[in-house]
């Protein structure tokens, strides 16, 4: 199978993996396939191998090409493929509470004092610490426990939404 494809220039493509994917209503999953080919006959694929995260990366960096620069804002201390971390300084902000029990009412909307915090998105959890100084972290920098009801010992969020941190 030979495709031509013009993006300022020309380029061939070779089959060399197949990728399948297998699903039912409510799960799907993805094999990866080696390709042979033959003097006489169709291309066959070799057996199944698991998909990596490393494949899965390098898939889509390879899809969607080079991205361009970012500048990012100086509170922004490290940013990833599926993370990002930054800080605000210590200061007064507006707090919101919703529980079944409604314990926090009297609270909800009210200002409370913060000290500066680190907060990290990664795959989907949010992690929320405490500086005991108010300046940019160096990469070093002990971090301290938020002083927050809702987070686990390593300092992740829950919501509300899932199983207890």
């Amino acid at each position: 199978m030979q495709i031509q494809i013009s993006i300022g220039e020309n380029h061939r493509f070779e089959l060399r993996e197949a990728l399948l994917v297998y699903g039912d209503r409510q799960r799907s999953f993805v094999t990866r396939h080696q390709v042979t080919f033959h003097k006489d006959a169709p291309p066959t694929l070799e057996p199944a191998q698991p998909l990596t995260l490393g494949f899965l990366e390098s898939l889509v960096r390879s899809l969607a090409g080079s991205s361009s620069a970012e500048v990012l804002p100086e509170n922004v201390l490290a940013k990833g493929d599926r993370m990002i971390a930054w800080w605000p300084r210590a200061g007064r902000r507006q707090m919101f509470y919703d529980n079944s029990e409604q314990k926090a009412a009297g609270l909800n909307g009210r200002t409370f004092p913060q000290p500066p915090l680190v907060w990290r998105v990664e795959n989907g959890d949010l992690k929320i610490r405490a500086l005991a100084e108010n300046r940019r972290p160096a990469a070093e920098r002990t971090l301290a426990v938020a002083p927050f009801w809702n987070l686990s010992e390593d300092g992740r969020v829950c919501t509300g939404n899932d199983a207890p941190p």
